[in-house]
């Protein structure tokens, strides 16, 4: 079942991220899958630095959290960059 949902998942965020930039699919559908990814990711993130600030672990495993959260804001603004620059 975990598998399945990832592979649901990886394929919508395949088709999200392709569909965002290219220009044969109409502006506002754009926006749309734009925006889903931009939700998914600042919510991935989100997650991340709410488990960094409530668990109890060491230094280390808050360091890791917070390197995926970097991580994924990083490809969110080259993300944003790349759609800027296309339309």
């Amino acid at each position: 079942m975990d598998d399945l949902i990832e592979i649901i998942l990886e394929i919508i965020i395949k088709v999200a991220v392709k569909g965002s930039n290219s220009k044969r699919v109409p502006k506002p559908i754009r926006y749309i899958l734009f925006a889903l990814i931009m939700a998914l990711c600042l919510s991935v993130m989100a997650f991340f630095i709410y488990l960094m600030v409530t668990m109890d672990s060491s230094l280390i495993v808050k360091l890791i959290f917070l390197g995926v959260a970097v991580t994924i804001d990083i490809f969110l603004f080259r993300l944003i960059k790349e759609i800027i620059v296309r339309n």
